[in-house]
């Protein structure tokens, strides 16, 4: 005889946990088959245990990401809690990760799609709190998909269901702040994830043994370095996995998306090196018979509009990430098309079309170094040491939360153009605009050009908006970011240029556009500012001198010829 629940009939036991167990069920109403999660009877006796319940539903029902569990309905049958979600046909990672060993590229895969899901509960206010491999399934198309909010935190909630002092989590996989009985915050999850990916390379746990062992493990004592856990196995991800896994959460990647961009530099050009061996040369028809059409219309130069030839070559920077030679920054960068994942559409765009170009107008500021030891007239700083001295401003930070900073007057501008020069001795640096009293700002920085040493081997640059955490006064979080394969040369100035014209951020290099976006809610007015930033237990030392504030006046009319394109602003 089948046994019924509510509208659903019951067909077998999948999972067992310490709320409540999951059942496989059919709904038939919808005549679809559902995983039931069914709060345990002396659970649905308790009120705190009923909200806590329900605070998990209403965590999924806010969340809608390819890779993760959805939530079908939520409701009450015979007195106690149901959740219908969405039922997945596969193994959990746990057991993948213990039956064989995976290939790095699909370690690579499966990671960013997980952290991707987590950054998006993220940006939902919803912190997991328990990623673990057994939380996360592989469905039939190696599709993973996180699952089991039943310990999230909810950021935007007024009151917690959670007292300091409970420790709550799985052991092996919990960040040190967790085990100190601390509600956590999207750090912990960043721990949590550098500790999957130490699974998913060495196929064990961080940390193994009982239950009060590991928690000790997990507050006072390193992991064994997945290179030495599994020779071989870790490649150049194992830097990427210990910074994850820092005990002090402001050595930690500072957000999901910081340590997606990380793990996507490291991997790019290690998965992109050419066309794969097994590729069929008939799948490859194609795309030759394209290659010789566009060779043959570049050959008709009395057929091709040059106006629209540029046109057209804007519009394909859109949704690009650009590359560009690390050891040559001031050679044009290549751009190279990526279309982001509908999730992913707050990083890797690059929006050129319809862009307003400007040039030099009234000079509106000059930041004085000229003395000895200080940073000059109206300048204040945050963190780091900072001279002056030779013409420039000179900062070195380390350990600092945040980075270290140094502000110029809150001025109100309006649309301007900001140069200076930057020169970049270790990690990264980069120049600060529009930096208001609210402490949002954008930021134009680069990382110094690196190699051998297993964390800088890929050159990174970006554009971004910052605001702080709402709740904090120390933590930035990013709300929209362009990035670049770039990198500077080290110890040598380079001229920077960013100009700010309404929500349009463009910035240059060396008089070469690198990357741009719009931003529809932008930042009107505010200083300027340095950074330097520590990269990799690396110190950041970076230099800033001539840095000068211009009006952008906008250019009326082109000069030159019909069909001609303009070149980039020259200093």
């Amino acid at each position: 005889m089948k046994t019924s629940f509510g509208q659903y009939e019951i067909i077998e036991k999948i999972g067992t946990g310490g709320m409540g167990t999951v059942w496989k069920a059919r709904d038939r109403i919808l005549d679809r088959i559902v995983a039931l999660k069914v709060l345990h009877w002396a659970q649905s006796l308790s009120d705190h245990s009923r909200a806590r319940f329900m605070r998990e539903a209403q965590a999924m029902a806010r969340l809608s990401h390819r890779n993760i569990v959805s939530i079908y309905s939520v409701g009450e049958s015979r007195g106690t809690p149901y959740i219908a979600m969405e039922f997945v046909q596969g193994q959990s990672l746990a057991d993948v990760v213990k039956d064989s060993t995976i290939p790095e590229q699909l370690v690579v895969k499966w990671f960013v799609r997980i952290a991707k899901a987590v950054a998006h509960a993220h940006q939902k206010g919803i912190v997991h709190r328990d990623l673990k491999p057994g939380n996360i399934l592989i469905g039939p198309r190696d599709e993973p998909k996180v699952m089991d909010f039943g310990l999230a935190k909810d950021l935007r909630a007024q009151a917690s269901l959670t007292m300091e002092g409970d420790v709550l989590g799985t052991p092996a996989y919990m960040a040190p702040e967790q085990v100190r009985g601390k509600p956590g915050d999207e750090r912990s999850d960043v721990f949590a994830l550098g500790a999957i990916l130490y699974t998913l390379l060495t196929g064990k746990p961080p940390f193994e043994g009982r239950r009060d062992s590991v928690l000790y493990k997990a507050v006072h004592e390193e992991p064994v370095r997945p290179s030495v856990a599994r020779p071989g196995a870790a490649g150049k991800l194992e830097a990427i996995c210990l910074k994850s896994m820092r005990k002090d959460p402001l050595k930690r990647y500072q957000s999901v998306e910081e340590l997606i961009l990380a793990l996507e530099g490291k991997t790019q050009k290690a998965f992109s090196s050419g066309i794969p061996a097994w590729v069929p040369l008939a799948a490859m028809a194609p795309v030759v018979a394209i290659l010789l059409i566009l060779i043959l219309v570049a050959l008709r130069p009395e057929t091709a509009d040059k106006s629209s030839v540029t046109a057209a070559s804007q519009e394909d920077n859109e949704n690009t990430t650009i590359s560009a030679s690390a050891t040559s920054p001031s050679r044009a960068p290549a751009a190279q098309p990526k279309t982001p994942a509908p999730d992913d559409d707050r990083r890797n765009r690059t929006q050129n079309a319809g862009k307003l170009r400007v040039e030099r107008g009234r000079l509106l500021y000059e930041a004085d170094f000229s003395g000895e030891g200080s940073l000059g007239n109206n300048w204040g700083k945050t963190g780091g040491a900072w001279t002056v001295k030779d013409g420039a401003c000179h900062v070195t930070h380390q350990h600092e939360p945040g980075g270290a900073y140094a502000f110029g007057p809150v001025a109100s501008w309006g649309d301007c153009i900001i140069e200076c020069e930057m020169r970049v001795d270790q990690a990264i640096a980069g120049l600060l605009f529009r930096h208001d009293s609210a402490g949002r700002c954008y930021g134009f920085r680069i990382r110094l050009e690196e190699s051998g040493d297993g964390c800088h081997d890929t050159p990174m640059a970006y554009l971004d908006r910052v605001e702080p955490v709402q709740g904090s006064r120390t933590r930035l979080r990013n709300t929209t970011m362009v990035q670049a394969d770039y990198a500077l040369p080290r110890g040598v100035y380079q001229k920077i240029r960013v100009e700010a014209v309404g929500g349009q951020l463009t910035a240059f290099v060396n008089g070469e556009e690198l990357l741009s976006f719009q931003d529809d809610n932008p930042i009107r007015k505010g200083g300027i500012g340095f950074t330097a930033n520590e990269a990799c237990f690396q110190v950041g030392i970076a230099h800033f001198r001539n840095v000068k504030v211009w009006e952008a006046k906008p250019i009326q009319a082109p000069t030159e010829e019909p069909g001609l394109k303009s070149s980039a602003p020259v200093f």
